[in-house]
């Protein structure tokens, strides 16, 4: 069997982070009926989500070479 490339690896990968993705899409959706059937008053749940923005935050920069502070303007212009 051939030693595997770097591209093999590559793609291996990114089909992983791409399934990572779409878990935490579906973990989202059950995280908000949740929060829906709690009422809407679990601050706790609020908590979670400013993590997993910050750690979303800190991947994408990595990712793409942006400062953590450009990315955190961009989400404030798209509430605006």
């Amino acid at each position: 069997m051939p030693a595997q490339t770097a591209n093999d690896a590559y793609q291996e990968r990114r089909c992983e982070v791409a399934a990572l993705l779409d878990t935490i899409g579906q973990e989202l959706d059950v995280h908000a009926r949740l929060m829906t059937e709690e009422g809407g008053k679990n601050w706790g749940r609020v908590g979670d989500l400013g993590h997993v923005k910050e750690l979303l935050i800190e991947t994408l920069a990595f990712v793409s070479g942006r400062d953590e502070a450009d990315i955190h303007d961009y989400l404030d212009d798209l509430k605006s």
